[in-house]
């Protein structure tokens, strides 16, 4: 049975080894990730899984996945951090209802912005990976079409 974690006692470092494991998918990695040893990272987990009252993580075919209350943890310890972001307009204008988030303008003027397509070398082949590019590309020129200010660099 899972508690509700006291937030107050979570060291901020227990929330991006857990991160990192679920990112990894391997203790292991995770630890050379974090400049840590295996021990290390195992010994953190315990104490977030003691915090938490949750496993938080499972074994499967494919590595570790997150329990249900780890991504819950995740989630409300982003959601409750100061964190801040920059994004463009229509990205907040989308999610500023759905997203426990305060939306305030800049200060200062801010260059636009850029997005990059960026892949492993083992998918530069992938079909997948090529009709998403392609997909891309297509809206990127739609939009110049309409006047934006939009450009493709290959």
């Amino acid at each position: 049975m899972t508690q509700q974690p006291d937030l107050a006692n979570i060291d901020l470092h227990l929330v991006r080894v857990l991160h990192t494991v679920i990112s990894e998918r391997s203790v292991s990695r995770a630890a050379l990730r974090l400049g840590s040893t295996q021990p290390q990272v195992s010994a953190q987990l315990k104490r977030l899984r003691g915090l938490t009252g949750d496993a938080l993580l499972v074994r499967s075919g494919t590595g570790l996945v997150p329990t249900d209350a780890a991504l819950d943890l995740l989630t409300m310890m982003v959601a409750r951090s100061h964190l801040v972001l920059t994004t463009g307009r229509l990205f907040c204008q989308r999610h500023i209802h759905t997203l426990p988030v305060r939306v305030v303008r800049c200060p200062v003027a801010c260059p636009p912005l850029a997005y990059y397509q960026l892949w492993h070398e083992r998918n530069h082949h992938s079909p997948a990976q090529r009709w998403l590019r392609e997909q891309v590309r297509e809206v990127t020129r739609e939009l110049q079409a309409l006047g934006g200010a939009t450009r493709i660099v290959s």
